[in-house]
């Protein structure tokens, strides 16, 4: 396995519980499932630092796949997406925002 292989799998381990998977494993037959996907899409984003779109790992079902998919977004400079952090408004009710103070929320229109 490569070295990101390798990071990958360690990251596979954590999320479920298990020894560290081969290349070719796939994360459906390990007991993933879409809520543990998506811990190891955050796991993977903060490893890595880029964005990676749900879409592309669940479409990336093995170890040896998700690394090519890392590959390519730090290939194309694909940052990773800024963290989310409440608003601050009178009460304590707000659209989330990212750490650059701009709304999370869907665009609005003029």
């Amino acid at each position: 396995m490569s070295p990101r292989e390798v990071q990958i799998a360690a990251l596979w381990s954590e999320v479920l519980g298990a020894p560290p998977p081969s290349a070719e494993a796939r994360f459906q037959d390990l007991g993933g499932d879409s809520l543990l996907a998506l811990r190891v899409l955050v796991r993977l984003e903060r490893a890595f630092g880029c964005h990676l779109p749900p879409s592309a790992l669940a479409q990336a079902q093995t170890v040896r796949a998700q690394a090519l998919v890392v590959e390519r977004a730090l290939a194309e400079g694909a940052p990773a997406a800024p963290p989310l952090r409440p608003s601050a408004s009178a009460d304590g009710a707000g659209s989330p925002r990212t750490s650059a103070g701009t709304s999370a929320a869907a665009p609005q229109r003029a």
